[in-house]
């Protein structure tokens, strides 16, 4: 079973996630923020890690950079209201990025990007 950590300060949107994401047996965890996301995915490996940018305490960026240290498979996929021109062309630097999609985001498109890292074939 694929793990996904979830990383978002608004509750309302890790629970939308989680309601899209559930019907797909997917195992779903959730942080609050880039600090607590990243204890989580010290603790535990993680298929892909949702993560929102702009977030009180550990951003966005702080989490990937640090997660990548100590998990350097984990993929992730940048879901955030605040992505900027400049945010766009560093996240596309980091390889372990597969995508960004702005909030509101479409609800298929999330789909087809993480049907696409937990069943690759």
């Amino acid at each position: 079973m694929a793990r996904i950590l979830i990383v978002d300060d608004d509750e309302a949107i890790r629970a939308l996630i989680r309601h899209i994401l559930e019907p797909l047996g997917l195992s779903i965890s959730e942080a609050s923020n880039g600090r607590e996301g990243f204890r989580r995915a010290t603790r535990d490996e993680y298929d892909l890690i949702l993560v929102d940018i702009r977030m009180p305490d550990w951003g966005g960026f702080e989490a990937i950079r640090s997660i990548e240290i100590v998990r350097p498979k984990t993929r992730f996929l940048v879901i955030s209201a605040y992505i900027d021109d400049d945010a766009r062309r560093q996240l596309a630097e980091v390889d372990s990025v597969l995508a960004c999609l702005d909030k509101p985001f479409d609800v298929e498109e999330l789909g087809r990007i993480i049907e696409k890292v937990v069943r690759p074939d």
